[in-house]
């Protein structure tokens, strides 16, 4: 980074000025459902969906602004929950859409139409679909819990955002106790 100047302009220093693009107004809507139903005294299932009307919105020639999230995500997950044994578990899907995402130095718009090449430029952020377990565990007698969590069980490569790495099955065991 540099900063040009001549003698003509009356500073002290050489001054970075930095600030954002204002592009006029834009127009988007969005809306979010959600759900659980409970299907009898120990199974429940539940659900989301969330939409928004556009992930980029393009100025300009060739010039695009990205929402960073995708138009569509949805959750649908099955949960057990049984007081007397101890026993509780969820299973829960997730869906995600394929969406542009630009943030810093991290340009992730090759799914759009007529995008600017960039040396740094790399693929949208990919739709994936990830299936969660949830299983727990109250020790008899005691307040304390064993629990574990396994997000994206079938180990399917996604990542989340542009710039970061793929990200594979994640597991955490954990003991909790209640005071």
């Amino acid at each position: 980074m540099g900063v040009a100047s001549s003698p003509e302009v009356a500073a002290r220093g050489a001054d970075l000025i930095v600030t954002y693009l204002n592009v006029g107004d834009i127009d988007y809507w969005g809306a979010d459902l959600g759900f659980s139903w409970f299907l009898d005294d120990r199974w429940t299932m539940n659900g989301t969906y969330s939409h928004v009307s556009e992930d980029y919105f393009k100025y300009g020639v060739n010039q695009y602004i990205s929402l960073n999230a995708p138009r569509n995500k949805a959750t649908l997950g099955l949960a057990y929950r049984d007081v007397v044994s101890g026993f509780n578990a969820e299973g829960r899907l997730r869906f995600t859409d394929e969406f542009p995402a630009e943030s810093a130095g991290y340009v992730g718009t090759r799914c759009l139409p007529d995008a600017p090449p960039s040396i740094f430029q790399e693929d949208c952020v990919a739709q994936s679909a990830l299936f969660d377990l949830n299983l727990g565990y109250q020790i008899p007698r005691s307040r304390a819990t064993v629990q574990l969590a396994v997000t994206n069980i079938f180990n399917a490569e996604y990542r989340s955002f542009v710039g970061v790495p793929n990200i594979g099955r994640f597991a955490m065991l954990r003991l909790k106790y209640e005071l």
